[in-house]
C-alpha cells in the first residue's frame, strides 16, 4: 500500500526510483580568509583556525595582549595597550561632541569592543572598519565597573603594522681579525 501512496519512508526505506538527484554546481573552494569569514557570518564562531593564528608569533613579538589577559595584564587607572583583532562588527554614532565609533573585534581568545572618539582616527581609518579586516590598535585602556575599556588611539593594518616591527640581529665576531 505504502509503494501506491508516493510517500517515501521516514526511515529512507524507499528505492529512490522516482527521486532525482539534485545538481550541483560545480564551483571552487573558498580561499582560506573567506572560508574563515563565511564561517564566522554562518556559525558566529571560527570553527578552523583563528584569521590571527598565522601571526600569533608576530603579535606576541610586538607585545598584544590578548583578549582574555585585559583583566590581569591592565593595571588600575590608564594603561597603554597593544591589540589586535578581526573588525566584526562597527557602531557610527553622532553627539553633540561629534561622531564616534564602536568595534567589536575577535582574536584568537575571544571578543572585546575598542571606541574611537578621535575623529581624525576614524576619518582616516575608514578603509580598516570594514568586518573582517585585520586591525592593530594602539590604545589606551583602563578597568570600570563594566570591565576592561579600550580607547583607540591608532588604528593600523596588521600587515602594514608587521612591517614596524623588524627583527634585528646582532653578530658579534671574537677576533677582529678573523
Amino acid at each position: 500500500a505504502e509503494k501506491n501512496s508516493n510517500q517515501v519512508s521516514l526511515f529512507g526505506e524507499s528505492s529512490g526510483a522516482g527521486t532525482p538527484k539534485p545538481k550541483l554546481e560545480d564551483i571552487d573552494d573558498w580561499r582560506g580568509t573567506e572560508r574563515l569569514s563565511m564561517e564566522f557570518e554562518a556559525m558566529g564562531m571560527y570553527l578552523g583556525n583563528h584569521p590571527l593564528t598565522a601571526y600569533e608569533k608576530a603579535l606576541n613579538r610586538m607585545m598584544v595582549i590578548p583578549s582574555r589577559d585585559f583583566g590581569t595584564r591592565i593595571a588600575n587607572g590608564n594603561s597603554k595597550i597593544k591589540v589586535a583583532g578581526v573588525v566584526i562588527s562597527k557602531r557610527l554614532r553622532s553627539s553633540p561632541k561629534g561622531r564616534f565609533a564602536t568595534l567589536t573585534l575577535s582574536d584568537q581568545t575571544g571578543l572585546f569592543e575598542i571606541s574611537i572618539f578621535n575623529e581624525d582616527i576614524l576619518e582616516d581609518s575608514r578603509d580598516l572598519l570594514e568586518n573582517g579586516t585585520l586591525v592593530f590598535i594602539n590604545g589606551d585602556a583602563r578597568k570600570d565597573d563594566g570591565g576592561v575599556r579600550i580607547i583607540a588611539e591608532k588604528l593600523t593594518r596588521l600587515e602594514d603594522a608587521m612591517k614596524n616591527y623588524t627583527i634585528s640581529i646582532k653578530v658579534f665576531l671574537e677576533n677582529a681579525n678573523a
